[in-house]
């Protein structure tokens, strides 16, 4: 861990986690802006905190700059998705939105082989093996936990995770507490980086906090997929 940025943690229940969403965009923007270079290639995922990262970012002027979708598109519509939170943050920074033009799940093994061997596949995986800056957030595994892929990604798949030892999701896969990803229904057939990958990104920011993501931070935090952290302070002051 090279650097750690904490946002007081939101008082009171009301409105508790979108208020903690906003502060952890706002400073999660700010990391991000002032420090990206004119030709950097930056990573995103999804998630409802990495779209308050987007909304958070004032208008830039980086026309040089690669905004990498990671993970495959969702077929939910919903904001949160990462092809949505690709296009948003690369439209803030004027810069270029490279998004995945694939599903995030797909319904076979073997045609996600298929898939992943197509030449602009390869290529868009090429880009992310060289990606200098990775935006991520991660999920816990609770009744409350939303994914942009709700159509595959149902509760019942959620419980056999569980059964497998899942303490949560990062990039779309489900990881145990070793930060390794579990076998599971979806084993195969996930379109996006690779979780062991996320190591050979020189900057890898993580933006999350709150009770129910504690055990998934701290082992992004143990696996060393973390350079920089952006948490609450309570959260932070139960790390280890």
């Amino acid at each position: 861990l090279a650097n750690a940025h904490i946002v007081p943690t939101p008082d009171g229940k009301l409105n508790f986690e979108q208020i903690l969403r906003e502060r952890l965009g706002i400073a999660a923007a700010h990391v991000l802006s002032s420090t990206l270079t004119p030709d950097a290639i930056v990573g995103i995922s999804s998630g409802r905190t990495v779209l308050a990262l987007g909304e958070a970012l004032a208008d830039g002027n980086f026309p040089n700059v690669k905004v990498v979708q990671v993970a495959g598109s969702s077929i939910s519509g919903e904001n949160y998705s990462p092809e949505y939170c690709t296009a948003l943050i690369a439209g803030k920074l004027g810069a270029r939105s490279i998004n995945l033009y694939a599903p995030a799940i797909i319904s076979s093994t073997k045609l996600c082989e298929q898939i992943l061997n197509e030449p602009s596949l390869v290529h868009q995986f090429e880009l992310i093996g060289s990606l200098d800056t990775l935006v991520y957030g991660v999920s816990g595994l609770d009744p409350d936990t939303k994914f942009s892929d709700s159509v595959f990604v149902t509760k019942d798949v959620v419980r056999q995770y569980l059964k497998q030892n899942a303490i949560g999701a990062v990039l779309g896969r489900f990881v145990d507490r070793n930060g390794k990803e579990t076998s599971g229904p979806l084993a195969g057939r996930i379109i996006a980086m690779k979780v062991e990958a996320i190591k050979n990104v020189p900057r890898r920011i993580l933006v999350a906090g709150g009770e129910k993501k504690l055990e998934i931070i701290q082992t992004m935090l143990d696996a060393g997929f973390v350079t920089h952290l952006i948490t609450d302070m309570k959260t932070a002051e139960k790390l280890k």
